[in-house]
């Protein structure tokens, strides 16, 4: 529990920081862009990460199937926000005619968005798995969409930083500034993802015994 205190801190100052600085001199369809972006990955992401754990304090108390509502309620509330956060570049970038996709950060952040649309989707499907039992086990769903998600989370965290590390954002900030938010936003991944990857590599062990 106290880890994901930690995290929640740290991806708090963060969030609030990214959001400080992206529009201390004024907000623009552009501006929203950052801001939703720190929120849907660095909070919400994360949040719906640990909520599988019974030591996170929000999900103490709840049974399992409460804690994949709640994991299920977060994932969909960050995939929102980061639909709005898509939209709102991709329609400041027509009204100024400006490149689509022209960066690695622009480019990875269409990918991720995908992928996030994807892990939301086996995540549904994961949670109804027992509908699918005649094609495939309801074990080997949940794991694929444990390491789908694993895998999104991460591509977010390194987008995210991508962004961070942009001629914009450093041109808002300082290179120090930008150094510490980075080394801050990776902080927050590891301590949402130390749970998962050992539940991972639990459940793939359990499954090849049983076979």
């Amino acid at each position: 529990m106290a880890l994901h205190q930690l995290m929640r801190a740290i991806g708090l100052f963060v969030v609030a920081t990214v959001c400080y600085i992206s529009v201390h001199n004024g907000t623009s369809l552009f501006t929203w862009h950052p801001c939703l972006m720190s929120v849907g990955f660095i909070l919400l992401m994360s949040e719906a990460i640990v909520a599988f754990s019974s030591k996170s304090f929000i999900a103490t108390n709840l049974k399992y199937n409460d804690r994949l509502n709640l994991h299920g309620l977060l994932q969909f509330s960050a995939a929102t926000l980061i639909g709005i956060a898509f939209y709102s570049i991709y329609t400041h970038k027509n009204n100024n005619n400006y490149d689509h996709f022209a960066s690695r950060h622009g480019n990875l952040g269409f990918t991720t968005c995908i992928m996030v649309g994807g892990t939301t989707v086996g995540g549904i499907a994961a949670r109804y798995s027992g509908l699918f039992k005649k094609s495939i086990k309801p074990a080997y769903l949940k794991i694929i969409h444990s390491t789908f998600g694993v895998m999104t989370y991460i591509m977010a965290i390194f987008t995210f930083c991508l962004g961070l590390d942009s001629e914009w954002f450093r041109s808002q900030s300082n290179d120090q500034v930008v150094s510490v938010l980075i080394y801050l936003a990776g902080a927050v991944a590891l301590l949402a993802l130390i749970k998962p990857l050992i539940s991972i590599a639990t459940k793939l062990r359990n499954t090849f015994k049983t076979r």
